[in-house]
């Protein structure tokens, strides 16, 4: 258990730097609390209740009487373990100066502010591999953007794959010392157009101007949107003033959580979680999750624009958008597109890629493998994933025209 002796520490970040040989793992998990034992310990009265004792008692009832004591998470003071952290996502950027801005990493998931951090790091081996991990880094600031900040989402259950409208409302509790803040950041888990699906955004009940200084934009990987304002610092004036994102979003996994971050503009890299809870009195979910149907493909919705286009360098119709969604994967997993003659020739395959739940889409400029203009004709366009139900396709018809 690791004290970084505040209670006031906001987490940011977390990067490694290792080696995850074929067919190895390493699995890196994280909680956060306020006391210095995520454990608490009971005993039984003679009532029956199990009631909280200090750990000294507990050990000497344990010696004597092991069925009349126990031990349990304080979920009071602890987080639970996150999920697993992607170890692709977290890999340290060796190129970039250590000094340098963390501009690599991923964002640590478990709740701030909090004084304690525990790690969990298990490595899994092979017969004759064993991967291996160098350093691991953390990113935090001691003076927290906000007191607690904590969001909900609704709805909290859709019926289908199709854009839904959601409503992301988040609430600040600020008090002296905190540093505020003038940016909100939500992981909507695939592409957002801020433009058209970005509908509105109120600060403290009023709108604000999407079109001029606080134009929404997208994130670098094109995962999440990122929403500005005027800066929450005063607790007097800014204490609990809710921030409303309504925006139309996909969920291609169940019970994707629409993670958030709030953070300043001029420290992009110092940004503090937002915890599930409740956040307004309108929506009864309290969390930031939202559910699914269950069944169905995990490759769905491959759509192919245009049908036809013509490659000939001339700046129009010289490409297409070979678009597909993956459902409710919670590892990413390698994802193939190739085109093929209607022969049976392979004529490209474009970049492989490794991918979780989310939509995509890869364009193809009508060359081979080596970099030939494909005849005209017809072509298919083929996407493959490999997944634990073994390989799952999904076949489109395009069409090369000069």
């Amino acid at each position: 258990i690791l004290d970084f002796g505040d209670p006031g520490v906001a987490w940011s970040k977390i990067r490694w730097k290792g080696k995850q040989p074929a067919g190895t793992q390493i699995r890196v998990r994280t909680r956060t609390g306020n006391t210095p034992s995520p454990d608490k310990f009971l005993e039984r009265s003679i009532t029956g209740k199990f009631l909280p004792v200090d750990f000294e008692d507990y050990q000497k009832e344990f010696v004597v009487a092991p069925d009349q004591v126990k031990r349990a998470v304080d979920t009071d003071n602890w987080s639970f373990w996150s999920a697993a952290y992607d170890f692709a996502s977290g890999e340290r950027d060796v190129e970039a100066p250590t000094a340098a801005t963390w501009t690599d990493g991923t964002p640590l998931l478990s709740p701030g502010p909090s004084r304690y951090l525990q790690l969990e790091i298990v490595l899994l081996a092979t017969h004759d591999q064993t991967p291996r991990l160098d350093e691991l880094s953390l990113l935090f600031s001691e003076v927290p953007a906000a007191e607690e900040v904590i969001g909900e989402i609704w709805p909290i259950e859709v019926d289908s794959f199709e854009p839904h409208l959601f409503t992301y409302v988040v609430k600040p509790t600020l008090s002296e010392g905190n540093g505020g803040f003038d940016r909100l950041e939500i992981f909507t888990g695939g592409p957002v157009d801020p433009e058209n699906e970005i509908h509105s955004v109120r600060v403290g009940g009023e709108g604000i101007d999407l079109i001029g200084q606080f134009r929404p934009q997208k994130t670098l990987n094109d995962d999440g949107i990122i929403i500005s304002f005027d800066p929450l610092r005063d607790p007097q004036q800014d204490n609990e003033k809710r921030i409303e994102v309504e925006f139309s979003a996909r969920v291609l996994r169940f019970g994707t959580e629409f993670s958030g971050w709030v953070y300043d503009s001029s420290e992009p890299d110092l940004r503090q979680s937002v915890n599930p809870g409740n956040a307004t009195v309108r929506f009864v979910g309290d969390v930031l999750t939202v559910r699914t149907p269950t069944g169905g493909d995990l490759l769905e919705r491959l759509e192919i624009r245009p049908r036809a286009f013509t490659p000939n360098g001339d700046g129009i119709n010289d490409e297409v958008a070979i678009s597909f969604d993956i459902r409710d994967l919670t590892q990413a997993r390698p994802v193939e597109v190739q085109i093929w003659a209607l022969d049976g020739r392979r004529v490209r395959q474009l970049a492989p890629a490794v991918s979780a739940s989310g939509h995509f889409t890869r364009r193809w400029d009508g060359r081979d493998d080596v970099g030939r203009l494909a005849p005209p004709g017809v072509y298919l366009a083929q996407v493959e994933l490999e997944s634990d139900e073994g390989r799952k396709r999904a076949t489109g018809v395009v069409r090369v025209a000069y």
